[in-house]
């Protein structure tokens, strides 16, 4: 808490100053705990807000001891919506057993830090601490699997692509977002099978054996969908557990040659 006080003063001040920038909402969200699978025992964790990022790394010095570095990262005005950049920061303070002492406090630039979403569970950490140059390819960190069972009412909308597509697989956006109920039963923990019933409106049902996969806190339900009057692989990904719901995007390429690109949001039916 006292590393980002000290760095929030200094981000308002930048934030203010930035362009806007694409929110979280279109883009794929950053948020999590971030390691390279190779070297256990540090690692970064990413915190998204809009179109900034807070980074708190936690690493270890030459002496092998531990080492703290915050930042407060922007996406930079009309550039990607997937790199992030700003100055890496080192703290001090009260010793954390006795009584805060605002005179005790500073914090110091050390160099910069960028932070690069090569895809949806993996990235590229690039920073300098003096001239002491790192980079690094890391990756979310999965702490336990998410148990999404449940039923819910599914609303959702998409973008049609493929010469296959029809006037029937278009979306309508005057009509709204079009509803229908999922159904996710978790049939083993350990190897991740999943079976999935999705009721596509009005009356079509369509099930699907799936695996589930985790990359940090983000899932992904992959699978033949099968239908009544059609079949296709569906792929439900940044699929995010909420407070008896859950979120994401998908694409449903159907075997006749048309691709929906679409997102999602479901509430549980039990309140």
């Amino acid at each position: 808490m006292k590393l980002r006080r000290g760095c929030a003063a200094l981000g308002f001040a930048a934030a203010l100053a930035a362009a806007p920038a694409p929110a979280t909402n279109v883009t794929t969200d950053v948020t999590d705990i971030w390691w390279p699978n190779s070297e256990v025992g540090w690692g970064i964790q990413l915190v998204q807000n809009a179109d900034v990022v807070f980074a708190t790394m936690f690493v270890y010095g030459v002496d092998s001891s531990p080492r703290f570095y915050v930042a407060f990262l922007e996406n930079p005005p009309g550039g990607s919506t997937g790199v992030w950049t700003g100055t890496l920061f080192v703290s001090h303070g009260s010793h954390f057993a006795d009584p805060w002492n605002p005179g005790a406090y500073g914090e110091n630039p050390v160099g910069t830090m960028t932070f690069t979403l090569t895809g949806i569970g993996t990235g590229e950490l690039t920073y300098n601490v003096g001239d002491i140059n790192v980079t690094r390819t890391i990756d979310r960190q999965a702490l336990k699997l998410e148990n999404n069972d449940g039923t819910y009412r599914f609303t959702h909308t998409w973008t049609t692509a493929g010469l296959g597509c029809t006037a029937g697989d278009a979306f309508v956006s005057a009509n709204g977002p079009v509803t229908g109920d999922l159904a996710i039963t978790n049939i083993d923990a350990d190897t991740a099978a999943v079976s999935i019933q999705w009721k596509l409106a009005p009356v079509e049902l369509c099930s699907m054996s799936a695996s589930y996969l985790q990359f940090g806190r983000l899932g992904q339900y992959q699978g033949a969908l099968n239908c009544p009057s059609r079949s296709g692989t569906l792929t439900m990904f940044e699929v995010q557990n909420r407070v008896k719901g859950i979120s994401g995007r998908y694409t449903l390429d159907w075997t006749y040659g048309c691709r929906y690109q679409g997102r999602f949001s479901g509430v549980s039916f039990t309140p």
